[in-house]
């Protein structure tokens, strides 16, 4: 399924070095059907979901890998990420505290409540993610997919440990940083009105978000007091994204006016 150069890319990249598998794809398996095949194939300790707007720094395996093996119930290692747009790297703020020695239950707790969705792009243990269903794939529009609750899932395993050093690169287009520049510019060619419809959509993701989570965390093996909490958070998180939802509404709709 390939509309490009890509296929030949990709098989000289294979010939020229054995630790590189490709497997060509007849059909468009969509993201989370090649993300999970990919999970579905991989045969080492830990794994990690790469996309084409993703960059890493040398230490990335290395300083990852070090931290799952020295917390044994951790499931998932990640470090602080940068945004880049239009290749120019974002100013950072001061690192958050993280706390690598709390309880798996704690750490659940808090991406109950948060999502800290950045982890997708983590170094997981294989067979913990494995378990966990890999993506999470479902019904809803435009996506079909959750970075949100298949982290919850791998969560349900064992706790993120996390790093400030500065390992991971993310090129952003505009989709996150300067979102509103299009509207102001009044330019509603197709890509933009597919994007406005996508983000329109939000909050019936949002409803897939807290109906899958209510159901895999109701059926895990926590004791019944620490589901009813997570849950709670939950719920707390469907609150935050319906309301931050809204504000950027509000601003589009003002960027639109102001343009």
């Amino acid at each position: 399924a390939y509309s490009d150069h890509t296929l030949k890319v990709c098989e000289e990249y294979a010939r020229k070095d054995s630790r590189i598998r490709f497997h060509p794809q007849k059909h468009r398996l969509g993201m989370a059907g090649n993300h999970n095949f990919l999970l579905k194939k991989a045969q080492g300790q830990y794994f990690n979901w790469g996309d084409d707007d993703d960059t890493w720094h040398p230490d990335f395996v290395k300083t990852l890998a070090g931290l799952l093996r020295a917390y044994p119930t951790a499931t998932s290692a990640m470090c602080r990420a940068q945004h880049v747009v239009r290749g120019v790297p974002l100013p950072l703020g001061e690192p958050k505290p993280r706390d690598n020695d709390r309880s798996p239950y704690d750490y659940l707790l808090h991406y109950a409540t948060v999502g800290d969705y950045e982890h997708i792009d983590g170094l997981h243990v294989t067979e913990a993610l494995r378990k966990a269903g890999g993506y999470h794939a479902d019904s809803r529009p435009f996506f079909h997919a959750s970075d949100y609750v298949a982290l919850l899932r791998l969560a349900l395993q064992g706790k993120v440990v996390y790093t400030n050093e500065i390992l991971f690169f993310k090129r952003d287009t505009g989709a996150c940083h300067n979102a509103f520049e299009v509207l102001s510019a009044l330019q509603f060619d197709r890509d933009t009105v597919y994007r406005i419809f996508r983000y329109l959509s939000f909050p019936i993701s949002y409803v897939y978000n807290l109906m899958f989570g209510i159901r895999f965390v109701s059926g895990s093996d926590l004791p019944p007091r620490q589901k009813i909490r997570v849950i709670a958070n939950l719920w707390v998180h469907y609150l935050r994204c319906n309301l931050a939802f809204l504000s950027n509404v509000l601003r589009g709709c003002f960027a639109v006016l102001a343009g």
